[in-house]
């Protein structure tokens, strides 16, 4: 919805009965708006990369989608750290307060360091690339050990240059996550239905349909977390 065909952003959506779900009573609908990309995050952590508790993830971007995947990892009991640059100290705020047991300002501190610190110099076992960033995915390939797993969740719009050499080297699994499919959105339901993962403390910010362009900028300036815009005639 939104690609390809009409949707949020359309006068009118049309449906198939078998694209709906009915909200949970135990979640708000503010939480149940949020179900797209957190489907996105679910399938990149629980169905894509084989995590288990024990393990160190990196999670790098602290923007919705990496927030939404360290919530994932904390829930499975996953030790994670949060790299982000100048300019996310309000999000690395948000990442330490959801539970990531390290965060990383790169501007001032050097991930590679706090990774082995935090790893007893072994690497990270996963990295999750949210930033799309060139710096970020090379980053992410350094950080993590031998045979390690790194999953691209992402967008970064350009071809950029690779370390294919570390990929050689460590023989390091490589996944693409993009969006989800059916599947995810039945286990997204579970994991709702048990409540161990909560999405309202992610929302920043709410405002109506009209103040688009403010709600757009609070996110490309890095003012917000996760910006909800409502319908003028009703507040959700």
């Amino acid at each position: 919805m939104g690609h390809g065909v009409n949707g949020g952003f359309a006068r009118y959506v049309v449906l198939r009965p078998d694209q709906l779900y009915f909200v949970p009573k135990t979640l708000t609908l503010e939480e149940a708006a949020i179900s797209e990309p957190f489907a996105a995050a679910v399938q990149a952590v629980t169905e894509l990369t084989q995590v288990r508790i024990g393990d160190t993830a990196l999670v790098s971007g602290p923007g919705p989608m990496g927030l939404l995947c360290l919530k994932l990892l904390v829930a499975e009991g996953v030790k994670t750290i949060v790299a982000g640059a100048p300019g996310d100290e309000a999000r690395l705020a948000a990442a330490h307060r959801f539970g990531a047991t390290a965060v990383v300002n790169v501007g001032h501190q050097t991930l590679l360091d706090i990774v082995r610190e935090e790893t007893g110099g072994i690497g990270a076992d996963a990295a999750f690339e949210c930033a799309g960033h060139p710096s970020s995915v090379r980053a992410c390939i350094e950080a993590l050990r031998p045979m390690g797993q790194y999953t691209q969740v992402g967008i970064c719009g350009q071809d950029i240059p690779f370390p294919m050499d570390q990929v050689f080297f460590k023989q390091l699994n490589l996944t693409g996550s993009v969006c989800y499919t059916a599947q995810t959105w039945d286990r997204m339901m579970k994991i709702y239905a048990q409540g161990r993962v909560r999405l309202n403390d992610i929302i920043s910010d709410k405002l109506p349909l009209s103040e688009w362009r403010k709600a757009f900028e609070l996110c490309t300036q890095k003012r917000g977390l996760k910006v909800l815009i409502y319908p003028e005639a009703r507040i959700i």
